[in-house]
């Protein structure tokens, strides 16, 4: 009986923290005023693995891939010292038949393009710091 217990529990406890983890890149990547330039961080972060900033319009960036047969849209909004990353639309062109998409594939790529804006907005907050010193 505790054993059932016991199952039912870590069961319960792990998909909680699944649940949890879904849209983890929706969070807001928040950024002070050491940001001087933000197109050119965002730019930089994104280009590192290949996704491309197709369009910016008032403070939106429209940034795509073309990955592993997967063409994805995103939007990077820039709101009040805050970037937000939404997921647009996520296709398989080359696909002839009705295809699933692999959502843990593309929610990895999205959550490795907010890090790499993460560790940029973090690289120029330590610059900002040993100016300061």
């Amino acid at each position: 009986m505790k054993q059932i217990l016991m199952f039912l529990l870590l069961a319960a406890f792990s998909m909680n923290s699944n649940a949890y983890q879904h849209d983890a890149f929706a969070k807001p990547v928040h950024y002070g005023d050491f940001v001087t330039e933000l197109p050119l961080l965002i730019k930089t972060a994104v280009e590192r693995n290949g996704w491309q900033v197709s369009a910016v319009n008032n403070n939106v960036y429209h940034v795509d891939i073309e990955h592993k047969g997967y063409v994805i849209n995103t939007t990077i909004s820039d709101d009040n010292s805050a970037l937000t990353i939404v997921l647009v639309s996520v296709d398989k062109p080359d696909c002839k038949k009705k295809c699933a998409i692999d959502n843990d594939r593309v929610q990895g790529w999205l959550l490795r393009m907010r890090k790499l804006l993460t560790q940029q907005i973090t690289l120029q907050a330590r610059d900002a710091a040993q100016q300061a010193l």
